[in-house]
């Protein structure tokens, strides 16, 4: 047995982890793993592509892939798609103590509004991610109260995992979990301090008795430990503790597209970046024909003669382009032609890449994006991109879920009240701005009665459209204080019906009138 080994769902998806991870990267990325992307051609292999960097087919090779272009989707639909669902900060609420992790969270002193935007990018990408709540663990100061933090961990490095069933009724609950925390340190033991070099190190957190050798008992209860194992050297078993107190259950969360199952997710943009690899080698496959299509070759039937009109040697070079001039031998069938690649499957070949750029667009980020020059209505907006928001709300709400689920072990394992804990992401993906008709007629509905809504929640409303972001107390304040100094007297009046307007109306009205009669005498 490995600490290495891996989960068999772990094996099933790391595949397409690897293709998300260098479709996001990007075309640099995607030409670096050659072949794996962009296979070669039969013509390249036979001319020796896989067996020599220095062959002819590889040289071939190396040329056909410098013409392929990637297309950067992936890229744009996870940039725009969380800009989306993070064009309003999410409410975050935190019990006193929990605090200062609002602006220092993880390691890194990434901010909860951050680390929440990083979730939302990694679910995009891999569908999975995985957050562990811990302390500072220093023996010689236990006594000293440590800052709580979070430790994030991507999808491909969440290898081993159980939840298994502690007792016949019980409910799944997380036991065993193995990360890759594999890194690289410059000057490893003080040495070669201008060079990175590899550091393989995993960690291990698991429940078990809080004395090993003994049965799980209501004395002795199941209690979260970890180790690390750096270079094939493990570390002691540490229970990790806060003032004394330790846990009986494993501070991990696996926040996934749909859920906080163990299980990895689908992955959202898979489909587009497997579409854009398809079009990638459409591009290679396109451009390596528009390429042939300026290579034609020259063939010559019969004997080349030079200017004295005797055959020329075999090995010898002929000249083509403007002035130069081929001798042929006169005979039967003799002559000089050039021949090429046969243009008619062009336009089938850029047809087909365009439908699958089309296809890829309308997969990801420009889904969002107002069609044609004017921007699209509200409505028209949400119903273009009900499928794609259905998508966004569950990934939305599930990583505020398991932020939420992480805060809460932070709060119980200090003491504080968990249920101070709440994450509520922004789930207005559209941001349409109220029409002036829109407000106009909301106005005139709250003058007659015919909607039951108060002032205070229209200010509500508009504060969700980034009208004002002040309170409604705050804006009744600042009417007032306008009123005393007159400053709302100076802004324009709505226009006033003039007597004939209302003289034009009364006719309007009559004539209306005596029609209506005329009709119900005949």
């Amino acid at each position: 047995m490995s600490i290495d080994n891996k989960h068999p769902d772990y094996l099933d998806v790391v595949e397409d982890y690897v293709v998300m991870r260098d479709t996001f990267a990007g075309q640099r990325r995607i030409k670096q793993a050659e072949f794996l992307y962009l296979p070669a051609t039969g013509g390249q292999i036979k001319d020796g592509a896989l067996k020599s960097t220095t062959s002819l087919g590889r040289k071939e090779y190396d040329a056909y892939i410098e013409r392929a272009i990637f297309p950067d989707y992936v890229r744009e639909a996870v940039n725009t798609l969380v800009g989306v669902m993070h064009s309003e900060p999410a409410i975050i609420e935190l019990p006193p103590a929990l605090e200062p992790m609002r602006e220092k969270a993880t390691r890194k002193g990434e901010s909860l509004q951050a680390l929440l935007r990083k979730i939302n990018e990694q679910q995009l990408l891999y569908g999975r991610f995985g957050v562990l709540a811990d302390f500072p663990q220093d023996p010689q100061h236990a006594e000293r109260a440590q800052a709580p933090h979070l430790v994030t961990y991507e999808a491909a490095s969440i290898i081993n995992w159980d939840d298994e069933r502690f007792t016949e009724f019980s409910p799944n609950r997380l036991s065993f979990t193995v990360v890759n925390e594999t890194v690289f340190v410059r000057g490893p033991n003080g040495t070669n301090v201008y060079d990175f070099q590899e550091e393989r190190r995993y960690r291990v957190v698991y429940l078990e008795p809080a004395d090993a050798e003994q049965p799980e008992s209501p004395t002795n209860p199941l209690t979260y430990k970890t180790f690390t194992q750096q270079d094939d050297i493990q570390s002691e078993v540490v229970i990790p503790t806060f003032r004394g107190t330790a846990l009986n259950d494993i501070p991990f969360v696996f926040i996934g597209s749909n859920d906080l199952n163990v299980t990895p997710d689908e992955i959202p943009l898979l489909g587009l970046a497997n579409l854009c690899l398809a079009i990638y080698r459409g591009e290679a496959d396109y451009r390596q024909s528009l390429h042939m299509q300026g290579q034609d070759t020259l063939v010559i039937v019969g004997d080349e003669v030079g200017r004295d009109g005797e055959t020329k040697e075999e090995d010898a070079e002929t000249e083509i382009g403007a002035g130069a001039i081929i001798r042929i031998q006169p005979g039967e069938g003799s002559g000089a032609k050039f021949i090429g690649v046969d243009s008619k499957g062009l336009p089938e070949q850029r047809q087909a890449v365009e439908a699958d750029k089309q296809r890829a667009q309308s997969m990801g980020a420009r889904l969002l994006e107002p069609r044609g020059s004017q921007a699209e209505s509200g409505d028209a907006l949400r119903i273009r991109v009900a499928a794609s928001t259905a998508t966004l709300s569950t990934i939305a709400v599930t990583a505020a879920a398991g932020l939420e689920e992480a805060l809460k072990h932070c709060a119980r394992w200090i003491g504080a009240d968990p249920d101070a804990v709440k994450v509520r992401p922004n789930m207005d993906f559209t941001q349409e701005s109220p029409s002036p008709e829109l407000m106009r007629s909301l106005g005139q509905a709250m003058q007659t009665g015919n909607i039951p809504l108060s002032l205070e929640s229209i200010h509500k409303w508009l504060q969700s459209k980034n009208f004002t972001k002040l309170t409604f107390e705050e804006e009744l304040a600042r009417i007032a204080a306008e009123e005393e100094t007159g400053v709302r007297e100076t802004l324009p009046q709505p226009p006033q019906a003039t007597a004939t307007d209302t003289e034009d109306e009364e006719g309007d009205a009559s004539d209306n009138t005596g029609a209506d009669n005329d009709v119900s005498t005949d």
